[in-house]
């Protein structure tokens, strides 16, 4: 996972999976006095960066190490870097906005992980994530980033209701299904993140697309999910 963080700190700021992917993040946040967020899992701290732009008082949870350097090396105001997992986080402050960013996955016991973010949250606090889709795509990717799951739309849905009100769940990411199954089919290998944003018109061709389309369009299929979730 390590090695994979290194790959995406290299194209942060160009990739247009990253871009997006934070972007559609940033079109669902709450309309709330209280800017205090939980970013999970911040990895590079892309999207602690933008929500802090946006007047948010970060605390950016990450359990490696390096990554946590990365974001205390930027020293953007409003961002709070914390060295830890969700599991052994104890903090005592509620908040209006927990995001999860491609983080449930990596969580052997996700049921007990989501008990406890909405024991994080304040009432009516909001969660926003995103998980990879389809238990028949997993691939060589997901072992190379030490997921634990792939989820099914129903099953996400289950597991949410639980502890909330889910307000959205759709699917996201419906161009790359063709490579996600090629990938599964016949390539083996993790996605190619570096050798797309290295051709510079196919990433920046991408990037629109992703934040036209992708982003508005709610395609009946795709190889991720979103969701948005409110706590009762």
């Amino acid at each position: 996972m390590t090695e994979y963080l290194h790959q995406l700190k290299e194209i942060e700021f160009t990739d247009f999976w990253l871009q997006a992917k934070s972007e559609l993040f940033l079109q669902h946040l709450p309309d709330t006095k209280n800017k205090r967020v939980l970013d999970l899992g911040s990895g590079t701290g892309l999207l602690s960066f933008k929500l802090a732009e946006r007047g948010w008082k970060v605390d950016a949870l990450e359990p490696s190490a390096e990554a946590v350097q990365w974001i205390r090396e930027k020293k953007g105001r409003n961002v709070n870097v914390i060295h830890n997992s969700l599991e052994g986080f104890k903090g005592k402050k509620k908040y209006a906005l927990i995001v999860a960013s491609d983080v449930l996955e990596h969580i052997e016991d996700d049921e007990s992980a989501l008990e406890k973010i909405n024991e994080m949250l304040e009432p009516g606090g909001t969660f926003i994530l995103s998980v990879p889709a389809h238990p028949a795509l997993w691939n060589a990717h997901d072992e190379y980033c030490e997921h634990c799951r792939r989820y099914r739309k129903s099953e996400l849905h289950q597991k949410l209701k639980k502890h909330f009100n889910v307000e959205k769940l759709r699917y996201w990411n419906f161009a790359m299904l063709p490579i996600a199954l090629a990938n599964k089919m016949l390539y083996q290998k993790k996605y190619p993140h570096q050798a797309i944003n290295s051709v510079g018109w196919l990433n920046r061709s991408l990037t629109a697309y992703y934040l036209m389309v992708e982003n508005t369009v709610a395609f009946p299929i795709g190889i991720s999910l979103f969701a948005v979730a409110k706590k009762a």
